[in-house]
């Protein structure tokens, strides 16, 4: 049996060390594939004159010849791992869903198929000893689900190359990371594949970081997990807080609102801590007189049944790139506070749909919690809200943007080839 975690980062420290190769043996011409995916004049001509210096002879060409006026697109995902993460919930329901239009959609991964969500396409589990673009077919699409599987898709046999940049340390501590970290990702990031993100700060963050463009593709619900709960409750003399996602991940910022929680118990509030998480928590909040309700590793029905079982959840993230339990609990009709984590910004409204707080600001999170202890009816009205905002995320929407960009691609991908 093998130990999954270390093949994936086996393989993960095999292919940083191919983009730091990369980086250094780069032809200028690749960074004019860059600039022709994301259609940046300014640097086509850039790299264009850069090459006439150079005594370089090239051509474009359309890669994409073979597969015009196609309806039905092969594509192959590549998957980082199969944990229970919202980025992998994503790529799957994405892959669900271009198969159920039609498409013919193949899953590879080092990692073993997920158990935790349905797979509604082939799923190949690739040898340890292989890498996974030896063992993936001649396909349409290529789609990267994570940075360093760049280095694989750029070796596919597939036109169209993607990498689908969901956010993560590489985005939004990236000025923080060490020189070579950040060549490394760099050159991933700037390699010849398109682009594809979840909102509008990924799209700000990959420019600034990287000077790419990318193909807005926003998150979704699946509405027959995540709906309203029958009724929102006013008069409840216990309030049930939710959070989720594992207490040993330092980003998402919980030992904020375990202290804005045990504030307002020393002050009397009533309350039942629900929290859903990937792994055991790491923590014994009962020395700090709080009693978890700890639901590890539930499958997506359940999660959806926890949401609605919550009069609040808390997000108190750093930084997100979509923030999808924000959304997911705003589906279940659940009132939501949640820090200014910029993954909100294409759909919170403070006072409106949720309430906001600035990140680590404790008291600030205190105040938002007591407004909805005290104000029944707005916890019922920004609950309400939420359910209208979240209603505006499908899958049918996402989708249909997603193949729309595909197909389009098909019809005129432009790549330069030396002709010397």
């Amino acid at each position: 049996m093998y130990d999954f975690n270390e093949v994936r980062a086996n393989h993960f420290v095999k292919r940083c060390q191919q983009l730091e190769e990369m980086s250094k043996s780069r032809e200028m011409i690749s960074f004019l594939n860059t600039a022709l995916l994301d259609k940046d004049i300014e640097k086509i001509d850039t790299f264009s004159e850069l090459l006439r210096k150079q005594g370089k002879h090239w051509e474009t060409n359309n890669v994409s010849d073979n597969i015009r006026n196609k309806n039905r697109l092969k594509i192959v995902y590549l998957l980082p791992h199969s944990g229970i993460t919202g980025g992998m919930k994503i790529l799957i329901e994405q892959s669900n869903y271009l198969a159920a239009k039609g498409h013919d959609v193949l899953l590879y991964s080092h990692s073993p198929k997920p158990d935790w969500i349905e797979c509604k396409s082939p799923y190949y589990l690739v040898h340890p000893e292989n890498n996974i673009y030896h063992m993936t077919p001649t396909a349409d699409v290529v789609i990267a689900g994570y940075w360093d599987l760049v280095v694989d898709a750029l070796q596919v046999k597939a036109p169209l190359k993607y990498h689908f940049a969901q956010g993560d340390y590489d985005i939004f501590k990236f000025n923080q990371l060490d020189e070579n970290q950040k060549q490394v990702i760099d050159t991933a990031y700037t390699l010849p594949v398109k682009i594809l993100t979840v909102s509008n700060i990924m799209i700000k963050k990959l420019n600034e970081n990287f000077g790419r463009n990318a193909v807005l593709i926003p998150n979704a619900i699946d509405t027959k997990i995540f709906h309203a709960k029958k009724d929102i409750s006013i008069n409840k003399e216990s309030l049930n807080i939710l959070l989720v996602g594992s207490d040993s991940i330092d980003f998402k910022n919980h030992n904020v609102i375990i202290e804005a929680l045990c504030k307002l118990k020393s002050m009397g509030y009533q309350f039942k801590l629900k929290w859903l998480t990937q792994n055991k928590l790491i923590n014994d909040y009962s020395k700090k007189n709080l009693e978890v309700e700890e639901y590890i590793a539930p499958t997506q029905k359940q999660i959806g049944n926890i949401y609605r079982d919550s009069d609040i959840y808390i997000c108190a993230s750093l930084y997100e790139s979509f923030a999808l339990p924000v959304i997911e609990a705003m589906a279940c009709g659940t009132c939501v506070i949640t820090s200014d984590n910029g993954g909100i910004d294409d759909y919170a409204k403070d006072n409106i749909n949720c309430l906001v707080f600035q990140r680590k600001n404790i008291d600030e999170l205190i105040e938002k919690i007591q407004a909805l202890f005290d104000n029944p009816e707005l916890r019922v009205i920004l609950a309400e809200n939420g359910l209208k905002t979240a209603k505006k995320y499908t899958w049918a929407k996402s989708v249909n943007l997603l193949e729309k960009e595909l197909l389009s691609a098909a019809e005129n991908t432009m790549q330069g080839v030396y002709t010397d």
